[in-house]
Parts: C-alpha cells; sequence; structure tokens
C-alpha cells in the first residue's frame, strides 16, 4: 500500500489520471459521433457521392501524410497546447466507421419504410430505431475507442507543451523512463527522479485497472461485434 499512496503523493500521477478521463470521455463521445453519423449517412445507397467519399476514406487506411504534416497542420489550426487537441485531432478512425456502417447496411429496409410511413423523420430513425439496434455493434467500437484513447502517448508528447496537460500513459513512460541507461546519464541536479521498482509496478498496475473494470460491462457485445464486423468488413 505503501507503493500505491507514494505513486500518488510523489508524482503527478494523479492529475494525469483526471487528464486521460478527461480525454477518454470526450474524445469517445465525439469520436462516436463522427462515427456513427457519417457511417449512418454512407450506409445509404442513394447517398450524393457515396462511392467517392468511401474511396477517399479507405484510402486514409493505407496511405498517411506522416507525423510531419500532421504535426504542422495541427500547429497551424492552433490546437498545439490546447487541452482537447488529442481529443479533436484524432477523433476520426475509418476502420471503426467502416464496422458501424457495415451494420446499419445489415438493417433490414422495411424498419426504415415502415417508420417513414409513420411519419418519423431521418434523425427520429436513426436515434429511435436504428441506434438500439446496434448495440454490439456500438459497444465494440466504443470500447475500441475508449481503449485507443487511453493509451495514447505518442501525439500527446509531441502537442502538450506542459506537463500539467499529461496523459496517465506519458506520466508512466516518464516514470519507467528513470530506469532507462540513457536516465542514468542525467546527473540529478538536472532535475531527474529516480522511484523505486515498487512504485513502478503500482504505476502500471494503476495505469491497466480502468480499462480491466470496463471491459466486463461490454464483453457480451464484444464477441458478437467483433463477428459480425469482420464478416461484413470484406465486402467494402
Amino acid at each position: 500500500t505503501g507503493n500505491y499512496r507514494d505513486i500518488f503523493v510523489g508524482t503527478g500521477l494523479l492529475r494525469s489520471f483526471f487528464n486521460s478521463v478527461l480525454y477518454t470521455v470526450t474524445g469517445t463521445i465525439f469520436s462516436m459521433f463522427l462515427a456513427t453519423t457519417l457511417a449512418y449517412g454512407l450506409s445509404k445507397k442513394n447517398y450524393p457521392g457515396r462511392a467517392l467519399f468511401q474511396n477517399m476514406i479507405v484510402f486514409t487506411m493505407y496511405f498517411g501524410g506522416g507525423v510531419v504534416p500532421f504535426f504542422l497542420l495541427v500547429k497551424d489550426l492552433g490546437l498545439c497546447g490546447n487541452r482537447f487537441a488529442v481529443v479533436i485531432a484524432l477523433a476520426f478512425n475509418a476502420f471503426n466507421m467502416i464496422i458501424l456502417r457495415n451494420f446499419f447496411e445489415s438493417l433490414p429496409p422495411d424498419l426504415e419504410e415502415a417508420a417513414m410511413l409513420d411519419g418519423a423523420s431521418p434523425f427520429r430513425i436513426f436515434w429511435q430505431i436504428d441506434l438500439p439496434l446496434m448495440k454490439p455493434a456500438l459497444a465494440t467500437v466504443t470500447l475500441y475507442f475508449i481503449v485507443d484513447r487511453w493509451n495514447e502517448w505518442f501525439w500527446s508528447n509531441l502537442l502538450f507543451l506542459d506537463s500539467k496537460m499529461w496523459p496517465m500513459q506519458l506520466e508512466l513512460r516518464q516514470i519507467l523512463w528513470t530506469s532507462s541507461a540513457l536516465a542514468a546519464d542525467v546527473p540529478a541536479e538536472l532535475g531527474r527522479r529516480t522511484y523505486a521498482d515498487g512504485m513502478k509496478a503500482a504505476a502500471v498496475i494503476v495505469t491497466m485497472l480502468p480499462i480491466m473494470f470496463v471491459y466486463p460491462f461490454l464483453q457480451k457485445y464484444f464477441a458478437k461485434g467483433v463477428m459480425i464486423g469482420a464478416i461484413k468488413s470484406s465486402g467494402l
């Protein structure tokens, strides 16, 4: 228990924990909004420019601009040093969107036709009919986004200039970095901190626990969602 107490008192892990919760919750909600709305539109056969948009999205799965162009774009948008930089810049995921689109396409069209005859608007059909039928897909993609946001550290290291904005994974990396040979060459006079092995192990456990607690609540949907999504993803 002493190591767990020290890891929260003697480091910035507690602050970074709340940062990670903020980034994960807001990032997952924003990403799910983008993925579900775009997937719903692209699932409609009569969507104008549907094939063009789909090909453009699939193209980004195979080809990317790289780290430098991405960083320069985020910088030009004024997001560097912004707490929600990773939330906005990393919001979209093409693979997750395609999974949701395939689920939308698998829904019986008779349901929407009956709802339209009853006077339901497209938004009401989307919110009250389609989404409740997509619980396995939504749970699967939500879990993907949660894990991705919680484990993200690379872009945070580039975009957050202030260590007070660091997520938990980046703080953990800093703690474990003190064991590296490179860190050993940095004298203590320059601000290098050392941590006991017990504190490092405690930091790893604390970082893993939130995801371990979330997974059981989504597990019953996860297997079904992965299976159906994998089968349908073959037909882009």
